[in-house]
């Protein structure tokens, strides 16, 4: 079974029942052989009903047959489907004489009511009480995808917007009405480091949000330690020195 890494930002929770693993993989396995078996009948029905039934008219149809000796009636439902074509509905439907019943709304074309589903989560909630008299609300079949997260990579969460202490920040530019000048800011998401959103908490521009692009911090030059200039020797000192090279030699 190959391996998925999931969607969404699901939350990690408890298995609430110790036998739920067994029942997954039952689950699993009887999902996987439904599918394979609705793959097989179909084929093996539509074998059969090609065989007993080539030229079907729309309907009920019924023929008999000896099966390894056994008289057996062979019932074939054989259904057409149909749909309209939007595109050329009304232009077809004016081509029909003025005086035929079937132009008439409902006799050839029905229109049934349809939920705008958009519309109904927008309602108000005293037009919603109204409306809920033509309504009628039944749990559906839920629909059910289990998939197995790679192992050793949980699924990606969202971050977590860091509690940054209050700080002075000070604005270089005129950006989005607010002048420069510092002022007193909590980083709402980001820091002063990588850059973010700040939120003035005091003075005139309380609530302003801007966007604080990323410092970047000086490289810090590492003085080297130079070696101290010479100070010119004393005649003693000349003395001292003298006595400890000892006599300069003379160049031959």
């Amino acid at each position: 079974m190959s391996a998925k890494i999931t969607k969404n930002n699901a939350p990690l929770v408890s298995v609430p029942d110790a036998t739920l693993p067994a029942t997954i993989k039952e689950w699993r396995s009887l999902a996987a052989w439904m599918d394979e078996a609705k793959k097989q009948e179909k084929e093996l029905r539509t074998k059969i009903a090609n065989a007993f039934f080539p030229t079907p008219t729309e309907g009920v149809n019924r023929v008999l047959a000896d099966l390894d000796g056994i008289r057996t009636e062979i019932v074939l439902d054989f259904k057409v489907n149909r749909k309209l074509d939007e595109a050329v509905l009304d232009s077809v439907m004016m081509e029909l004489p003025n005086t035929s019943a079937y132009r008439q709304p409902g006799v050839l074309i029905a229109y049934e009511p349809k939920l705008v589903l958009k519309s109904l989560r927008t309602m108000p909630d005293d037009e919603r009480r109204i409306f809920s008299q033509a309504l009628i609300e039944t749990p559906g079949t839920p629909s059910l995808d289990i998939n197995d997260v790679t192992e050793g990579h949980a699924p990606e969460t969202a971050p977590a917007v860091p509690d940054w202490p209050a700080q002075n920040i000070p604005v270089q530019t005129v950006k989005d009405d607010l002048p420069s000048g510092s002022y007193e800011m909590k980083f709402v998401d980001g820091s002063q480091i990588t850059g973010g959103t700040a939120e003035v908490i005091s003075g005139p521009h309380k609530g302003k949000k801007i966007k604080i692009p990323a410092i970047t911090l000086p490289v810090q030059k590492i003085p080297t330690r130079e070696k101290p200039a010479s100070k010119p020797k004393s005649a003693v000192g000349k003395a001292i020195a003298a006595v400890k090279n000892g006599p300069k030699k003379k160049k031959r």
